[in-house]
C-alpha cells in the first residue's frame, strides 16, 4: 500500500514537472511572440519591415529603393490601430504553433481604393504623355497609399492568423514566411494580386469617371483630335474647343448590365452627352437660307466662309440638346484585372459622333457647302451674264440695228 501511494505520488510530480515545462515553454513561445508584435502596435519600422517586403508587396516597382520617411509614414498609417491577441499555443518538441485574432486596417477596400487609383494614373498618362505604361517606382507606390489613408477613412477588421515557431539553440525564432506576411497586413498582397478584386463595371466605371475629370489637352490626345487642334486655321481650333467644353459639360453615363464569360465581359452602358448633331442640323438649316439671300452674291468666297463660321458658333451657343447612346464596351481579364479590350474604344465609342460630326461640320458641312455654293452662284452670275447679254443687248442692239441704221443707210445711199 505503502509502494503504491509512494508510485502514484512519483506519477503527480512528474505529470507536474512535465506540464510546468509545457507552461515554460509556451510562456517562452508567447514572450516572443508579444515581444514582435508589441513592436508593430508601437509602430516600429524595423520590426515592420522584417514582416513586410517592398518586394512583395509592388513586385512591378521599377526599382527596389524608397524614401526612408515614405516607408515610416506608410508604417505609421498601416499599423496605427494594429492590435492582437493570442488565442492558443501548440508545442511538439522544437516546433510550435500559436493561434492569434488580428485587428488590422480593412485592406481590401485599400486594396481596391489602390487598384482604381493606379488604374486612373494609366489612364491620365495615356492622355497627357500618349503611354500607359503601370510602372511606377517603389517611392511612387508607398506616396500613393499614405496618400489614401490620408483622404480615406479605413476600418478597422478582424482576421485570425496562425504563427509557427521552431526552436535554434534553446531560443524560439518565428518562421516569418510570405503567407505571415500578408496575415499581418490583413491580406493586402492576396486582394491586389486578386485579377477580380474590382468588377468589369467598376474598372469600366474608373476609365469614364476618368475621362469626365481630363482637360481639354488631354481630351484631345486621349480621343485623337490633334489634327483639329493643330489645324491652321483658328476658326476650325476654336470651333473644336468649343464643342469638347460642351461634350465634357453635358457627360453623364449609366452602367445597366454586365454579361461575362469566363475572361471575357460586356459590359453595357447609356451615354449622355451633347448632341452635335443637332447643332449641325440647325446650321444646315439657317447656312442654305443665307445662301438664298442677295448678301451671299456679293459677299464673296471669304464673306461666305465667315458668315459660316459665325452660324455655326450661333447654333453651337443656343443648343442645349442632349443625346444618349448605347454603347457596349468589351473587356478583357489578363490574368491582372479587368481592362478595356481595346484602349481606344471607349473613345471611338461614346466619342465617335462627336469625332464624326467634327469631320463632317469642318469638311464635309462647311468647306464642300461652300465650295458648292461658289459654284451655284458662279453658275447663276454665268447665266445671269449671258441671258442677260442674249436677251437684252443683242435683241436691243440687233433691233436698232436694223430698223435704224439699215433705214439710214439705205435712204442716204440711194
Amino acid at each position: 500500500m505503502k509502494k503504491a501511494r509512494l508510485l502514484l505520488l512519483f506519477l503527480l510530480l512528474f505529470c507536474f514537472c512535465l506540464t510546468g515545462c509545457k507552461n515554460e515553454e509556451k510562456d517562452a513561445v508567447e514572450s516572443v511572440i508579444t515581444q514582435d508584435l508589441d513592436k508593430l502596435k508601437n509602430l516600429d519600422a524595423d520590426t515592420a519591415r522584417e514582416y513586410i517586403s517592398a518586394e512583395n508587396l509592388f513586385p512591378d516597382s521599377t526599382n527596389s529603393t524608397s524614401d526612408q520617411d515614405s516607408v515610416e509614414n506608410f508604417i505609421s498609417k498601416y499599423f496605427q490601430n494594429f492590435d492582437y491577441k493570442i488565442l492558443d499555443i501548440k508545442i511538439d518538441k522544437d516546433s510550435a504553433s500559436a493561434t492569434l485574432r488580428l485587428k488590422t486596417l480593412d485592406a481590401q477596400s485599400l486594396a481596391k481604393d489602390y487598384t482604381g487609383a493606379q488604374l486612373q494614373n494609366q489612364i491620365l498618362n495615356a492622355a497627357s504623355l500618349g503611354q500607359s505604361s503601370s510602372s511606377a517606382t517603389l517611392e511612387d507606390h508607398y506616396q500613393l497609399l499614405c496618400q489614401l489613408m490620408d483622404t480615406n477613412r479605413y476600418e478597422t477588421v478582424e482576421n485570425s492568423c496562425t504563427i509557427k515557431l521552431h526552436k535554434m539553440l534553446d531560443t524560439w525564432v518565428i518562421q516569418k514566411t510570405a503567407a505571415l506576411e500578408d496575415d499581418i497586413i490583413g491580406n493586402f498582397i492576396s486582394y491586389i494580386s486578386n485579377s477580380n478584386l474590382l468588377t468589369p463595371e467598376e474598372t469600366l466605371d474608373i476609365y469614364l469617371t476618368t475621362i469626365r475629370s481630363m482637360n481639354e489637352e488631354q481630351l484631345i490626345r486621349y480621343l485623337n483630335l490633334e489634327q483639329y487642334m493643330n489645324n491652321l486655321d483658328p476658326e476650325i481650333t476654336n470651333f473644336t474647343s468649343a464643342i469638347l467644353n460642351h461634350v465634357m459639360s453635358d457627360f453623364t453615363y449609366s452602367i445597366k448590365e454586365t454579361i461575362q464569360e469566363g475572361y471575357n465581359a460586356t459590359v453595357d452602358v447609356d451615354v449622355t452627352t451633347f448632341d452635335v448633331n443637332a447643332v449641325l442640323k440647325d446650321y444646315n438649316t439657317l447656312y442654305q437660307k443665307y445662301l438664298e439671300t442677295p448678301q451671299s452674291l456679293y459677299a464673296g468666297m471669304d464673306g461666305r466662309l465667315q458668315e459660316a463660321w459665325n452660324l455655326m458658333q450661333e447654333c453651337l451657343e443656343k443648343s442645349d440638346t442632349t443625346t444618349t447612346l448605347h454603347v457596349p464596351i468589351q473587356m478583357v481579364n489578363d490574368g491582372n484585372s479587368w481592362t478595356i479590350q481595346s484602349p481606344e474604344q471607349i473613345g471611338n465609342s461614346i466619342f465617335g459622333s462627336l469625332t464624326e460630326s467634327l469631320s463632317s461640320s469642318l469638311s464635309a458641312s462647311v468647306t464642300p457647302q461652300i465650295s458648292a455654293a461658289e459654284s451655284a452662284i458662279s453658275n447663276i452670275l454665268d447665266s445671269d451674264s449671258d441671258s442677260s447679254y442674249d436677251s437684252d443687248y443683242d435683241s436691243s442692239y440687233d433691233s436698232d440695228y436694223d430698223s435704224d441704221y439699215d433705214s439710214g443707210y439705205d435712204s442716204d445711199y440711194n
